[in-house]
């Protein structure tokens, strides 16, 4: 069964200092509000650790879920994006990815560091598959969410984090909305795809989950009281705004608003991506009338899909002026024009709701890369184990801002990646195929959308698909210097899964993870299911204390 492990790192810039104007697709769609059905506070958790229990994992037909090896959501087995026939400058040549260094490329790779300490997060034992694993870090505490544990379906762990130590008993996340009553979803269903985040600028927690067997779905959003994330909790029950599913939902903090994206399902059909803005303000003030606005990006792009909001870190909040912007990733492989990232920029109005916007702006053209993978979710090897998931078809939790300038003059950066092809060859089986991150760093003043600041693809044994290793399941960020860190899972038939971490100082030359990368856990196990569901994304998160200690958090099998 799988372990999580929460992984501090003395953040690059400390241990390793020494190495010192858009338009529309569509007809602008009408915004949607939505209002919290149900609004609570939960107990401390300090209490509801301890209390047993009672609560369900609810499939789509309503029935419990639960057992060995079991996929948590069925829709969550489609994949969003597929390559096409004959499409992409890759199909029908060898391709090279060109951000690949030849000095990795040739196994010439610099070893970071050992991490400072690590300890194991919350052990995934109830036979759910993906687990799942994220959390992040605050002042005094590291929080971590799963989709299972030996003690609770969606799980909860605090942890002390200078000892690692758990600071209350692992909870089920559906006890922190008890207060709603018996009969609301959200208090009685623990379905899963958690997401916790950390908003320094309001010293509060988020912690979310969605509720899939009831019609409409629900996104179940709790928010700490204060900064004590072991304290008590305003709860929400938010029930979506149609009958769409509202798979694989993600969060980010910006200074007006809790932003979430979704992969929206009709039945087992994808039916594309889903933009969400929470009234921040009145969350965080415990407002029982707090509402969300609604765009259905299917309605202006029907080929959207696997995007993200950007999630803010760091002391200085985001310039008033910037709005959110969603990402998602394109390649020409999927029939798009180019390699690109597109742009979604999300300016809700709570007072005026009619007047809320969702833009699609210009697409930012990236470095050519293959996007072409196995169209199964086999794609990736391991030693001893079945073929495990790429999920390389969406953008890979989590996109994160940061201002490194100040208010009167910002300077901002984004941070994110997804998984490409670097086995030189069209990958139609996962001997063919080998995987790893394509990173990228973006940049703007003041309001401005972004431009590439950076890019690469970090591939050290690129172009052997047989026996190369594959890394995939990354997570990337920055911290206040600029440096960027970036977490991942590696395999090949030769090795098991183990946790490993890259990064690059911000004077390091362009395109490359020049201070190269280490093992952050080494697994004794493997996977053995045949469901081949290893996880769907991990965490990497930047200490707001010092703002620069990274902390990430990955699975692995003991």
């Amino acid at each position: 069964m799988p372990t999580t492990r929460t992984v501090l790192r003395t953040g690059l810039a400390l241990v390793l200092a020494a190495l010192t104007s858009g338009a529309l697709f569509a007809a602008a769609p009408q915004p949607i509000v939505g209002r919290a059905a149900r609004f609570g506070v939960s107990r401390p958790v300090s209490e509801l650790a301890r209390e047993p229990i009672n609560v369900l994992r609810l499939g789509k037909d309503g029935e419990a879920r639960g057992g060995e090896e079991e996929e948590i959501n069925e829709q969550n087995t489609e994949i969003i994006k597929r390559v096409v026939a004959g499409a992409g400058a890759g199909a029908s040549a060898l391709f090279l990815d060109p951000t690949v260094p030849a000095a990795m490329a040739s196994g010439h790779l610099r070893v970071i560091p050992p991490p400072t300490s690590t300890f194991d997060g919350v052990n995934s034992t109830s036979g759910i598959l993906p687990p799942d694993t994220n959390g992040d870090v605050g002042p005094n505490h590291y929080v971590q969410t799963t989709n299972s544990s030996t003690t609770a379906i969606t799980a909860v762990g605090i942890y002390n984090k200078a000892t690692g130590a758990l600071v209350v008993p692992i909870f089920s996340l559906a006890s922190l909305f008890a207060s709603l009553g018996g009969a609301d979803p959200c208090a009685t269903n623990d379905d899963g795809d958690p997401i916790v985040l950390y908003d320094s600028f309001a010293d509060r927690w988020l912690i979310s989950q969605f509720v899939i067997g009831t019609a409409p779905t629900r996104q179940c959003i709790a928010i700490s009281q204060t900064g004590d994330p072991t304290g008590a909790y305003y709860a929400y029950d938010f029930a979506m705004p149609n009958a769409k599913l509202n798979d694989y939902p993600h969060f980010g903090v910006w200074h007006n608003a809790y932003y979430m994206a979704d992969n929206q399902f009709t039945g087992n059909a994808f039916t594309g991506g889903g933009a969400f803005a929470f009234d921040r303000t009145k969350m965080v003030a415990g407002d029982p009338t707090a509402t969300y606005i609604y765009f259905d990006i299917f309605n202006i792009d029907p080929n959207a899909g696997g995007m993200l909001p950007t999630d803010a870190d760091g002391v200085v909040p985001p310039p008033p002026g910037l709005n959110q912007l969603f990402f998602e990733y394109r390649a020409d492989e999927f029939g798009d024009p180019m390699d690109a990232l597109r742009i979604y920029e999300f300016a809700p109005d709570f007072a005026v709701p009619a007047n809320s916007t969702l833009t699609v702006r210009p697409d930012l053209a990236l470095i050519p890369f293959d996007a072409r993978s196995p169209n199964s979710r086999a794609n990736i090897e391991q030693s001893g184990g079945a073929a495990l998931d790429s999920i390389s078809d969406r953008l890979m939790h989590r996109l994160q801002y940061r201002n490194v300038g100040t208010l009167a003059a910002p300077a901002n950066r984004w941070a994110g990646n997804f998984t490409v092809n670097v086995s030189g060859v069209n990958p139609t089986t996962a001997g063919t195929y080998q995987a790893a991150p394509r990173w990228f760093i973006l940049q703007s003043a003041g309001t401005a959308l972004p431009t590439v600041l950076d890019q690469g693809t970090h591939a050290p044994d690129a172009g052997n698909g047989a026996t190369g290793a594959n890394r995939w399941m990354a997570s990337a960020a920055l911290d206040n210097q600029g440096n960027l860190g970036v977490g991942f899972s590696r395999s090949s038939t030769t090795q098991r899964a183990d946790i490993m971490i890259a990064g690059r100082l911000v004077g390091d030359a362009a395109g490359s993870l020049a201070q190269g990368e280490t093992v952050m856990f080494a697994a004794a196990g493997s996977q053995t299911s045949t469901s081949n569901r290893w996880g769907d994304y991990s965490a990497m998160a930047v200490d707001p204390v010092d703002d620069c200690t990274f902390w990430y958090t990955q699975e692995y099998y003991s």
